[in-house]
């Protein structure tokens, strides 16, 4: 059981290369926000990735030209 925990341990970590998915709407309820969510997964692992833009960030970056 060790020697297992051992060899898991040595294992190189991913070094993640995400490659996007999809896109789609979503909203807080909580605090009622309306914005879009970016789904991304690693090319190696396969571990996934969500990103959260709402709206009034997005209005904001458009005026930091």
């Amino acid at each position: 059981m060790l020697g297992k925990w051992m060899n898991k341990v040595r294992e190189p970590k991913c070094i993640h290369k995400y490659k996007f998915i999809k896109t789609q709407d979503s909203e807080n309820f909580k605090t009622g926000q309306i914005g879009t969510a970016s789904f991304y997964k690693c090319e190696k692992c396969g571990k996934e990735k969500i990103e959260y833009k709402y709206n009034s960030d997005i209005n904001s970056d458009l005026w930091n030209i």
